[in-house]
């Protein structure tokens, strides 16, 4: 045996081999034809579509799985909007209470002051001339005596930042007594609150989820497809295993992945993109029942592709931890 056969894993950096072993970082695996959804299958229950329907973007869905997804979609929002109704319903009587306990905490200090018991805190004092637009000054004229109002706007602004001063001493006050606990997490007594997670908005409508980038969908939004069987006896001489296989109306060819196929949304039917270019596009309508085509009435669909390298998506990612 030579020297590199015996020392074939002594290389001070690891080799294709040693790293594609590795359960460590990004895997990627190269996908098969087979590996692939059919041209004529749903998005969602992967079989042969049964009454289908498509999106604006052109994914494939049977009826009754796409309604089933929207209905579950819509029954999950209305959740979130409980969940959000509920959670902010709490954090205002959350407020309202730490509002009440610095209220109180400001009365009680004033009467305190006012008994010679304790100091003034700082900021909910009410005795002296206030700032601002508190006092008010009648003449200009050196000697005269000034005259002191003090209207309702200016009181509840007064009573205001006592109490915003006292919440912001309650605050603080907490604060240092969680500090000063001993850290036994462990004691079920003074097990650690994380506190309730604020609940992200999401947006309130239904989505299509078949794509990288969901865009909103509604049932109203759904387009019904019309796909032209092939005959028994085309699909056997073709060579097809596909029983319910779909073919061009215009061209006969069988619609699978490696064809690109355009739906008419006006009417339901789907062309091959050769039959589009030619025929449908230069009349404006539609080869099986002559219905208006425009040019955005015109969706292509979406394809997974055939397995090779230049046509759909041919590779798997799967991201794990990177090796250190």
């Amino acid at each position: 045996m030579t020297r590199h056969a015996k020392n074939s894993h002594s290389s001070p950096f690891f080799t294709y081999h040693e790293k594609s072993m590795l359960p460590y970082g990004t895997k990627k695996q190269r996908l098969g034809a087979e590996s692939f959804r059919k041209f004529d299958a749903c998005m969602l229950c992967n079989s042969t579509v049964r009454n289908p329907c498509a999106c604006s973007d052109g994914h494939i869905y049977c009826r009754e799985c796409i309604l089933e997804s929207l209905l579950s979609q819509k029954k999950l929002i209305k959740a979130h909007q409980d969940n959000l109704e509920r959670r902010s319903k709490e954090e205002e009587e959350e407020k309202a209470k730490a509002r009440e306990d610095a209220r109180e905490r400001v009365l009680r200090d004033f009467e305190r002051t006012q008994s010679g018991l304790g100091a003034k805190v700082g900021g909910s004092s009410t005795t002296g001339t206030p700032s601002g637009n508190a006092s008010k000054v009648e003449g200009e004229e050196r000697g005269q005596k000034r005259k002191f109002e003090l209207d309702q706007a200016d009181i509840d602004r007064m009573a205001t930042e006592a109490e915003d001063a006292a919440l912001a001493k309650i605050e603080k006050e907490q604060l240092e007594a969680r500090k000063a606990k001993l850290p036994a997490f462990w004691l079920p007594s003074l097990a650690p609150d994380a506190g309730i997670e604020k609940i992200k908005a999401i947006k309130m409508e239904t989505m299509c989820q078949a794509s990288e980038h969901p865009h909103p969908l509604s049932i109203k939004g759904l387009i019904p497809v019309k796909f032209t069987p092939l005959p028994t006896s085309s699909s056997s001489t073709a060579g097809s295993s596909n029983p319910t296989a779909s073919m061009c109306p215009s061209c006969s060819k069988e619609l699978t992945n490696s064809s690109v196929s355009i739906l008419i949304k006006t009417c339901g039917h789907v062309c091959c993109k050769a039959c589009v270019d030619k025929v449908v596009r230069p009349g404006k309508q539609c080869v099986t029942c002559d219905s208006r085509a425009k040019e955005k009435d015109l969706v292509e669909l979406v394809r997974d592709g055939t397995g090779f390298a230049a046509v759909g998506k041919a590779e798997a990612i799967k991201q794990e931890t990177a090796f250190q």
